[in-house]
């Protein structure tokens, strides 16, 4: 149920995958249903850092998604994950699949919809016509790029979803590319002993987007010699679009689901007024004027 740690860190239920993933600065978490002895269910979540989003990793084994005692799962990694002060817990899931399913019924909601797309290293630069291999195009964000990034990526990424997407509670740790000074480009990288994520945010304006996406694969595949996944946010369309015409190859539709953990909720705060004083009102004179009939008679 997480994408990224599947495609970079391989099955996050052999040893040497989860050692990798398992780091102090992070945050991993296993539950275990055992019942007569016998282990039913086991489900964990992870955390990055001190991210405010909590992922799920996996529920195992497969049939346990059937479960009725799913629900009950998933409040108590939900509980977890709130005891980490986390805001939001995450999870993918084919759209045509019955995870999709049961995680509704356990109380995710979709907020996005993703695809990924495979790059091999190695692949033919001429794939793209036209194209000419640079290396100077996409360089490393520094801390002095996060502002640019992020106005970048709140231009892009909904305002719903703002508050569910990493990018904006970190400083960049990508690429970026800069046009006319401005920064038009940037791509999140995660990497695994498996393979490398890309996550691409590209401003629809920006001139020949094929060739910009070809040149940040050329960037990091001859740098690289493990797979390459490209994950493409429903929000930017454009994009996908751009990746048809290079030698890559896209994998079925995700749901990007959520279980929101924090909720805003108003609370009327009473205001107590000091009590005035009853004060007796004296009369006083009154001065009453004629009207234009009352001088007539």
């Amino acid at each position: 149920m997480d994408t990224t740690q599947q495609l970079t860190r391989g099955n996050p239920l052999r040893t040497r995958a989860f050692l990798e993933y398992l780091n102090p600065s992070g945050g991993i978490y296993t539950a275990v249903y055992e019942e007569a002895g016998t282990i039913q269910m086991v489900g964990q979540i992870t955390r990055r850092g001190g991210s405010r989003l909590a992922h799920t990793s996996f529920i195992a084994p497969g049939r346990a998604i059937f479960s009725p005692l799913l629900p009950a799962m998933m409040d108590h990694l939900a509980e977890q994950a709130g005891e980490w002060a986390t805001h939001h817990l995450l999870a993918d899931a084919d759209e045509h699949s019955q995870y999709f399913d049961a995680l509704r019924r356990a109380g995710f909601a979709v907020y996005a919809w993703q695809r990924v797309w495979k790059y091999q290293p190695g692949a033919a630069a001429d794939a793209l016509p036209g194209f000419a291999e640079k290396d100077d195009l996409w360089l490393p964000a520094t801390e002095l790029d996060t502002l640019p990034v992020r106005s970048l990526a709140q231009a892009l990424v909904p305002a719903l979803v703002q508050p569910i997407e990493g990018l904006f509670e970190q400083r960049p740790h990508g690429l970026l590319i800069r046009q006319q000074g401005r920064v038009v480009g940037y791509s999140e990288i995660v990497q695994g002993g498996e393979g490398l994520w890309l996550q691409p945010f590209i401003h629809p304006e920006t001139e020949n987007v094929p060739g910009l996406l070809m040149s940040l694969l050329w960037t990091i595949g001859r740098k690289c010699s493990t797979r390459v996944y490209i994950c493409v946010r429903s929000y930017q369309a454009w994009i996908e679009s751009a990746l048809e015409e290079l030698p890559v190859f896209a994998s079925p539709r995700q749901a990007l689901l959520v279980r929101h953990l924090a909720v805003l909720q108003k609370e009327a705060n009473l205001v107590t007024l000091p009590a005035f004083e009853a004060q007796r009102i004296k009369p006083g004179p009154v001065a009453r004027a004629k009207t234009h009939e009352e001088g007539m008679t």
